[in-house]
């Protein structure tokens, strides 16, 4: 029984060839979550629909697929202010 209500059967992934194939044509997002993006990068590159949802940018906006939520940078912000 599949996961996902609309989605089709899949065969087995079975070489490294399949896997990549299987990432590259993906529809479903995929986030990471982590306090940096540094773990899995450029992973958003080979991954279709892959985002990363970190604690600290450490590109400052430059690097897309990055999201770091407001409340997260608001309180960085705050903690350097108090530093």
């Amino acid at each position: 029984m599949s996961a996902l209500k609309n989605s089709k059967p899949t065969k087995p992934l079975r070489s490294v060839s399949d896997i990549g194939r299987f990432f590259y044509r993906n529809e479903t997002p995929i986030y990471f979550i982590s306090a940096t993006n540094f773990n899995l990068l450029g992973a958003d590159e080979w991954m279709k629909g892959f985002k990363f949802i970190c604690y600290m940018d450490c590109f400052d906006g430059q690097y897309p697929n990055v999201v770091v939520p407001n409340e997260m940078s608001a309180r960085r912000a705050r903690l350097r202010r108090e530093a």
